[in-house]
């Protein structure tokens, strides 16, 4: 009887831990001033840093969308990327931001998938197997990356999930 009740299991698991992805933060209406009109990087706002930006984050955000600021000359003024303190903005516009690539991450991703069965075994050739398999079984919700499109009312908050809930299947097959 404990030949029967103890043998032939099956335990198998995947465990998958990262952190975030990069966050690249975008200004879809930024480097007018050079006739890019696919966007370009905002900037920092006064004092601001990646560290500032993922500090004092109101609620409902994932980093403080304050942190950042659009790259705006006034007319007359220098334009900063222009590395010319006599190139002047001739009208209003937007210049290339001093915010880098990929500044920030996104949140970490997590899952455990795992799996028993049982082997019960009828004649030498012919058995049945009993499987359970659990998809996600902590049922941990993953959160995609914030929205990181500075022009955008939702700048900063994180708006779906890329994960699944909690899957459960069962198998029975016979084997000979």
């Amino acid at each position: 009887m404990e030949r029967l009740l103890f043998s032939n299991w099956q335990l198998s698991g995947i465990v998958t831990a990262m952190s975030g992805l990069p966050v690249d933060i975008f200004d879809p209406g930024g480097g007018f001033l050079y006739g890019l009109f696919l966007g370009a990087r905002p900037n920092w706002a006064p004092g601001a840093n990646s560290k500032a930006a993922m500090s004092k984050v109101p609620v409902g955000y994932y980093f403080n969308p304050s942190a950042f600021s659009q790259a705006l000359v006034q007319p007359g003024q220098p334009i900063p990327s222009a590395d010319d303190p006599t190139a002047l903005a001739s009208d209003q516009g937007t210049d290339i931001g001093n915010v880098g690539r990929n500044v920030l991450r996104g949140p970490a991703q997590s899952n455990i998938d795992f799996s028993v069965g049982k082997r019960f075994p009828l004649t030498e050739l012919k058995g049945i197997e009993f499987r359970a398999d659990f998809f996600n079984l902590p049922n941990h919700a993953n959160r995609d990356n914030p929205v990181s499109d500075i022009g955008n009312a939702d700048f900063g908050k994180v708006l779906s999930f890329s994960s699944s809930p909690r899957i459960v299947q069962f198998a029975l097959k016979f084997t000979f």
